[in-house]
């Protein structure tokens, strides 16, 4: 199908999958069809031998040149943005200590309306060589008249020197009026320090946002330059506006009964014409973290119903593939019941027994009970408090795993399926339902 879309349409293909296996092996089968590598890049980063050079990281812009530009200007802003790190460190740490006089005396000599307050609060100035000293003969520090004026004091020895108007106001304020004034200064000069530090703020994003964008800009050509995009649900979304710039007009799901409709319906754009879900609405369903919102728990919220299965029970358009391929006909016919017109084909007639058994069909029935396990539970249902595990039939099993590897079968020969909450009481895989339906997002 994958194949007749390339060479049928101009269209570029959104490949989902539920899991990194299930993409890796539907990329594999591309592959084995004899579509060029060229045409298929992989987002995520987990991949198989034959996917890994298809993995976006592993991929190449066209264009040296603008590779270059892009490099040098990427080095740019992680400069700029070191840089104003490093402002904002400073800037910060400026907030955070306490308001000084000394600063206060510098922040009032610029200030349009309480200038004459530096005037009134600083030391006279002295001829060079000379000492200006306070009480007692010490030495009055710059601080000497602002913490005597602060204390509600007058200007000592320096009272006679007050003369002009401006700075007797200045003196004549009573000690509440003063810390009034004090602390008025201290909220502007923390005001213009946070402003600061919202402006290296800002400049920081400004500078990170050029850099990401840079970075997108070169995963975006490289999208646009293939065919199919193939990921996972997760990484469909951490790359959503990658995706949507490479314009993909068919998205073709794999394992679209496992996959939330939101997420389907997620990775869906603008320019999406065709949507192709691939699964079995009678398997897995999509996980939700609260069982109150589940099907099984039938309080009408369904959220994990998949747009799949739900396009399905309302009587869409869509075929079934009847011929499996992967089971003996012992084995199928365990599940005739819920697909009544699966065959078998030819492959799976006439095969070898199995080694070492009987029967290639086995039943075992036993009288063992299960044993609860506190410690395992499952987390979404609140009303379940423990698990449920059994010895011997885990023992049993390895058992049977290690008989197998007597009679000469491999790892890969050998599948181990365990029971799950489900409509259907069987795990075993058989037919796949693919559903389309023509969108468009006007």
């Amino acid at each position: 199908m994958g194949k007749i879309l390339l060479e049928k349409t101009d269209e570029t293909l959104l490949v989902l999958s539920y899991t990194n296996h299930a993409l890796d092996q539907f990329i594999e089968d591309l592959m084995d069809i004899g579509i060029d590598n060229n045409l298929i890049v992989r987002l995520g980063s987990k991949s198989t031998p034959r996917t890994a050079p298809l993995l976006l990281s592993n991929q190449h812009e066209s264009g040296p040149q603008r590779r270059w530009t892009r490099r040098e200007l990427i080095s740019s802003q992680r400069d700029s943005m070191n840089r104003l790190l490093e402002m904002l460190k400073e800037a910060c740490a400026d907030f955070q200590k306490n308001v000084s006089t000394q600063q206060l005396l510098e922040n009032l000599l610029f200030s349009p309306t309480d200038a004459h307050f530096h005037d009134a609060l600083s030391l006279p100035e002295t001829p060079e060589g000379e000492t200006v000293v306070g009480a007692g003969g010490r030495k009055a520090k710059p601080d000497y008249l602002f913490r005597r004026w602060q204390d509600g004091k007058n200007a000592g020895i320096f009272t006679a020197k007050i003369r002009n108007q401006e700075s007797k106001s200045v003196w004549n304020l009573s000690k509440e009026d003063r810390l009034a004034k004090i602390q008025g200064w201290k909220d502007e000069l923390r005001r213009e320090k946070l402003q600061e530090v919202i402006t290296h703020i800002k400049e920081f994003n400004k500078c990170y946002k050029t850099l990401q964008g840079l970075k997108k800009e070169k995963t975006e050509n490289i999208l646009r330059s293939k065919r199919i995009i193939a990921c996972t649900t997760t990484a469909a979304s951490m790359c959503a506006s990658e995706i949507q710039a490479a314009r993909p007009g068919i998205v073709l799901v794999e394992e679209a009964g496992e996959i939330l409709e939101s997420h389907i319906l997620a990775a869906m754009g603008p320019t999406t014409k065709q949507l192709i879900q691939i699964g079995d609405h009678k398997q897995l369903r999509p996980k939700v973290a609260n069982y109150r919102l589940s099907v099984e728990c039938a309080n009408g919220y369904d959220l994990n119903r998949s747009l799949f299965e739900r396009l399905v029970l309302l009587d869409r358009p869509s075929c079934t593939l009847l011929n499996q391929h992967r089971m003996r006909p012992e084995i199928s016919e365990l599940i005739r019941h819920n697909y009544p017109d699966l065959r078998d084909a030819k492959g799976t007639e006439n095969r070898p027994h199995l080694l070492g058994f009987q029967h290639d069909v086995i039943f075992v029935n036993h009288k063992n009970p299960e044993a609860k396990h506190d410690s395992l539970f499952d987390k979404t249902d609140p009303t379940m408090k423990s698990s449920k595990q059994n010895e011997y039939e885990a023992n049993m099993v390895i058992k049977c795993v290690r008989y197998l590897g007597q009679q000469n079968y491999k790892t890969d020969n050998i599948v181990i399926l365990t029971p799950y909450l489900v409509s259907t009481p069987y795990s075993i895989v058989t037919a796949k339902y693919l559903l389309t339906t023509n969108h468009r997002v006007n």
